[in-house]
């Protein structure tokens, strides 16, 4: 199990990469990588929506190289749930749990522990950090 409880009061912070000042979604699962000793690499270090767009797109098609596709009875904890996003253009991502819970974080409600039957319908990706 990835120890998150001290995350569940960090605030939502568009672009945050830092536990203590606050995380987006993609800082969650960076940070949670870093507790588990996985070197994720950070795209989204970025300044502008344009640039972001522009770093999502490269990302995607550079993905294979960094993420490997799994399926959904083969995940295990760590792994990042890429999710419908319908009003951002980037998407949005969690970071899978256990067998009930996955952590997400949002604008409204900052980062929470969920059930995975919650999310599993929105979820159209699971990827698992590609070793190095």
């Amino acid at each position: 199990m990835i120890a998150y409880e001290d995350l569940l009061t960090t605030p939502f912070v568009a672009g945050g990469r830092d536990a203590r000042r606050g995380l987006d979604c993609y800082g969650l699962v960076l940070e949670l990588h870093r507790r588990l000793g996985i070197d994720t690499p950070d795209p989204f270090a970025i300044v502008s929506l344009a640039e972001a767009e522009a770093q999502a797109n490269a990302l995607w098609e550079q993905a294979d190289q960094i993420w490997v596709a799994v399926a959904p009875v083969d995940r295990i904890a760590g792994d990042v749930l890429v999710q419908r996003a319908p009003h951002h253009p980037l998407g949005h991502c969690a970071v899978y749990l256990d067998e009930q819970h996955v952590l997400d974080t949002g604008r409204k409600t900052g980062p929470r522990c969920l059930p995975w039957s919650r999310v599993r319908s929105s979820v159209i990706r699971i990827l698992r950090r590609r070793a190095t």
